[in-house]
């Protein structure tokens, strides 16, 4: 493989994936990179399915994108690299993953997509770069074994969507949230969060709130209604609030 792409200095999109045809689980297909392999200098887009780990030189610096959705790998990459024209990262249903890589090589990251990654209990603890990070507009937590949302979120002020369904142990929104005036939409279903902040009411931008199947949901606050008022509200399963 390694002699096949040695020529290819010009390549800008990599893309292997499955099509299940077959009704075959894509976690059941597994491909590993051989040694000594370097990714295409120019590579602007790496989308690999199944991947079990990337190289250990992995830092390709023009990188915008990097889609390694359903994949086995246990971490990105190790140690601190250099992506500061990476926009776009998904690692979702990658359910080996277990670390994260460090969020202050990725200043102009856009999109971070970590949906359905089980075995991740906790972001790098560069966390903390969040008030750097000003151009992060999506943050899909979904599903993964993240036990909290971190109080420097309230940093991402362009943030404008944020999942954080069936975050199992999610139970409160951190009081920095009020700053995420840029929200637009905010996905809570299947949490266990009771009640919203006063605060939320700040979030003039807020179109859609979902709070679907929280059973331990108790009341909103009255800010909330009256400040965005058209705001789209998916309360299903939430019937115990008006009784």
């Amino acid at each position: 493989m390694k002699k096949r792409f040695d020529k290819m200095k010009k390549l800008r999109l990599l893309k292997v994936y499955y099509n299940d045809y077959n009704s075959l689980m894509r976690k059941e297909y597994k491909t590993s990179i051989p040694e000594g392999f370097e990714f295409p200098c120019e590579l602007r887009y790496l989308h690999w399915e199944g991947l079990e780990s990337l190289p250990l030189n992995f830092d390709t610096e023009n990188l915008v994108a990097i889609n390694l959705k359903c994949s086995n790998i246990k971490r990105l990459w190790k140690g601190k690299k250099h992506h500061e024209k990476l926009k776009f990262v998904d690692v979702s249903d990658s359910q080996q993953l277990i670390k994260m890589p460090n969020f202050s090589s990725m200043p102009k990251l856009e999109r971070f997509n970590i949906g359905g990654c089980t075995s991740l209990h906790k972001l790098h603890s560069s966390i903390d770069a969040f008030p750097h990070m000003k151009f992060l507009k999506e943050l899909l937590l979904n599903e993964s074994g993240i036990k909290e949302v971190p109080s420097s979120i309230g940093y991402l002020t362009s943030l404008e969507i944020l999942d954080v369904s069936n975050f199992w142990k999610f139970h409160k929104l951190p009081d920095s949230f009020a700053n995420m005036r840029c929200l637009r939409k905010l996905y809570m279903s299947g949490t266990k969060i009771k009640e919203l902040p006063s605060s939320i009411g700040f979030l003039e931008s807020l179109e859609f709130l979902n709070l679907s199947y929280c059973s331990n949901f108790e009341k909103f606050p009255a800010k909330l209604l009256l400040r965005n008022s058209q705001a789209a509200l998916d309360i299903w399963n939430l019937l115990k609030i008006f009784l």
